[in-house]
This record gives structure tokens, C-alpha cells and sequence, in this order.
């Protein structure tokens, strides 16, 4: 059993991870770990040299679990474990480290430094770190809502404590987009309030701005990591309450409504006006039309006029015509002809290919099916090709 890292989170706080030489990759993780006789005991998830699976009798409980509520449910009990020190005596339990405040444990009276010897029936004994996910797993599986005797030392001295686990919620609760004010938001978790030095749990954390939209244009702008605690005069406890209230604010309103919003960045208070509501795209404004011939083309070189017979050409070579395009149509074809195919009547000899076929040589270069037999075909310049054809005016795409 091991325990792994991955990008600075310690995935191993929960799993004891099965290890193994079988390669992982993209996609093939989430697979089965079978062992020898052909029994599944571990799903695989992560690789970092050795493979790392979920051990299966924890996956099995985590299924159960989604059958029975829909989710995995946890306890929580809020505080943090480490191994026993080398001097610690006598040599069992684990050693209480921190305990956070108006938490199940801190209610139930646990302390820093106490020693964890017993939970309910079951003894506990954490001398190294590889021991920490079972214990964690151990206190993640107590029944929740349902209290539990904590047998610890402290002082040389056994006491019972009477810990009630709540049910773990989420770190960072899933974020909802709220168009009218063109963000993404939040709401708090009691890990997220702690790390944001927050008294309370209420509020809107903002996870991202739209730029250009009305939280981004206001004056100050909102900004990742802010905390929405008041619209005008009314709290703002949720993501929940802050639909609700914009949905009153812009009911039936056309243009946009200049809202009073405070909301706090670090350890500061800001105030500024929202103009609340979805802003239709105005008109970027029209561009001068430009003639565009459908047409791919390559300048005339001196070699190339040589190779057609002819080294005062000048001008640009067609090779290649849109399909479907205006200039696939009759108007270039028969001012030109047809590149690929024998060309009648005076036009023999053409350049340009209808149909995004590519221009080629119909025999040779000096042959006597030569494009050279109509240089007025070869030098014409951009301008002059799009003057002769009827294109008409045409945007540029």
C-alpha cells in the first residue's frame, strides 16, 4: 500500500492506493485491477511511475452508496490527525493536531494534542504516515447525524467524548453562470469562508467575468475572488438568493437597470453600479465594400513566361477556380477556357480551371496547344480579370 501526490494535492488522504507495474494511460484508467486468478480488486486511476488503483472494497462502497442517496456521503468531523512521535508514550492512537472551531469535534470538547486511543469498540494506532488514509477512512465511514464515543488521553487520563459527525459537503460547491450580470458564482463552503478569512458563510463568490459585460464594466469593476454580499438593500446570502433577485429587479425591462452592488475583496468593502441586464449587440458598423474574384493565383515569373513561350509576359497566372463560386461560371470560362479539358473555337489554349480542378498543360509547354497562343489570357492583372468578368460587388468573407 502506498500513498501518492499529484500536482501539490494529496490524493492519498482518503485511498490507500494499490500499486502496480501495469501501464496506465488516457484511456484505459478507470478500468479493472485483476489479480492472477481473474478477481477484480482495484480500479485503476492514476499513474506516476508505478500505477496507482483504488482498492475495490472501497469502490464497493462507494457504489452502495450511490444506489442507496444518489452520492457518496462522508462524515465530517473537523479536525486533522498525524502520526505518533518517536517519544510518544505509551505507543497507540494518534495524535490530535488541530481542531476547528464551532466543528463536531470541537462541540464534542477534542483538543489539540489529545490522544485518540479508541473510536467507539474499535482501537486506533497511526505510528506512520502510510496508516493515515485508513484511519481517515475509518472516520469518513461513521454513521452521520449519530453520535460516537472518542476515547482519548489526556493528561495521563482517560476521557470519553461524545462526538455527533455531520455530513461532509462539498469543497467548492458547483458555480452557476448568472447572465444579467455577466459572471460566474459560487456559493460558500465553510473550507472556502476559512480560507478567505470569512466570518459566515454568506455571500456569492465570484469565479469569473465576462469582459465587456455589466460587472466587468462597472466602476470598480467586479473581479475574480470577490464576495457579492449585497444587490441595493438586500443581503445576499446564496447563488440561490441572487437569481432570485435579479429575476425581480429585471422582470418586463427592456434596458438595462443600475443596481447598487457590495461586495468585499480581501479584507475590503467596495460599492458600485451594476447596470443589470443582457445588452444586445450593436452594430459594428459597415465596411467599403471590395471587389473579391473567387480565383487562386500566382504571379508570372520570368521563368515561367519563358516556359510559355513568351518572356514578355506579365501579370498572374490562374490556377485554381472556387467551385460553385461566380467565377466557375460562364463568364470566366469563356473568356479563358478550360484548363484540363480541349478547348474549342478561339479560346484554346486557356488557363484557368473551372471546378477547383488545378491548371495544367494540355500537351507541352511549346506545343501546339501552348496557353502562349493567348497571352492576353496570362497578362491581365488582378484588377483587370475582375474588370472583364461580371463579378458584381462582393463582400469579403
Amino acid at each position: 500500500m502506498i500513498r501518492l501526490r499529484q500536482e501539490g494535492e494529496d490524493v492519498g488522504s482518503l485511498v490507500r492506493w494499490l500499486g502496480h507495474d501495469a501501464p496506465i494511460y488516457g484511456g484505459n484508467s478507470g478500468g479493472p485491477l485483476v489479480n492472477l486468478k481473474g478477481e477484480i480488486v482495484g480500479i485503476n486511476e492514476i499513474s506516476m511511475g508505478l500505477g496507482g488503483a483504488i482498492p475495490g472494497n472501497l469502490a464497493r462502497r462507494v457504489v452502495e452508496q450511490l444506489r442507496l442517496h444518489g452520492k457518496a456521503r462522508r462524515a465530517w468531523l473537523g479536525f486533522e490527525v498525524q502520526p505518533l512521535l518517536k517519544e510518544t508514550k505509551p505507543d497507540r492512537g494518534v495524535l490530535v493536531s488541530s481542531v476547528l472551531d464551532d466543528s463536531p469535534a470541537a462541540k464534542a470538547g477534542l483538543k489539540s494534542g489529545d490522544l485518540l486511543v479508541r473510536v467507539g469498540e474499535k482501537p486506533v494506532r497511526v505510528r506512520h504516515e502510510e496508516e493515515l488514509p485508513a484511519f481517515t477512512g475509518l472516520m469518513s465511514d461513521l454513521p452521520i447525524a449519530q453520535e460516537t464515543p472518542f476515547t482519548v488521553l489526556r493528561g495521563g487520563e482517560e476521557k470519553v467524548l461524545r462526538v455527533t459527525p455531520t455530513e461532509r459537503e462539498e469543497l467548492r460547491p458547483r458555480q452557476k453562470e448568472q447572465r444579467q450580470w455577466g459572471i460566474t458564482g459560487r456559493n460558500l463552503s465553510s473550507v472556502l469562508a476559512l480560507e478567505l478569512k470569512r466570518s459566515s458563510q454568506d455571500g456569492v463568490l465570484v469565479t469569473s467575468v465576462r469582459p465587456g459585460g455589466p460587472a466587468g464594466e462597472a466602476k470598480p469593476p467586479l473581479q475574480m475572488q470577490d464576495v457579492l454580499v449585497r444587490v441595493n438593500d438586500e443581503p445576499v446570502p446564496s447563488v440561490e438568493a441572487l437569481s432570485e433577485i435579479t429575476k425581480r429587479l429585471t422582470a418586463g425591462k427592456k434596458e438595462p437597470v443600475p443596481v447598487l452592488a457590495t461586495f468585499e475583496r480581501k479584507a475590503r468593502r467596495h460599492v458600485a453600479v451594476v447596470q443589470l441586464g443582457v445588452r444586445e449587440l450593436q452594430d459594428p458598423g459597415l465596411e467599403a465594400s471590395k471587389a473579391w474574384l473567387p480565383v487562386e493565383t500566382q504571379v508570372l515569373s520570368r521563368e515561367l513566361a519563358r516556359q510559355f513561350g513568351d518572356p514578355t509576359l506579365k501579370g498572374y497566372y490562374i490556377t485554381r477556380v472556387h467551385p460553385g463560386s461566380i467565377a466557375a461560371g460562364p463568364s470566366l470560362r469563356g473568356r479563358f477556357g478550360v484548363g484540363n479539358r480541349r478547348p474549342t473555337g478561339p479560346q484554346r489554349g486557356g488557363v484557368a480551371a473551372p471546378d477547383g480542378e488545378d491548371c495544367r498543360r494540355q500537351k507541352t509547354l511549346g506545343g501546339d496547344e501552348s496557353p502562349s497562343r493567348h497571352p492576353h489570357a496570362l497578362s491581365r492583372t488582378r484588377t483587370q480579370v475582375a474588370s472583364i468578368i461580371d463579378l458584381g460587388q462582393k463582400e469579403l468573407p
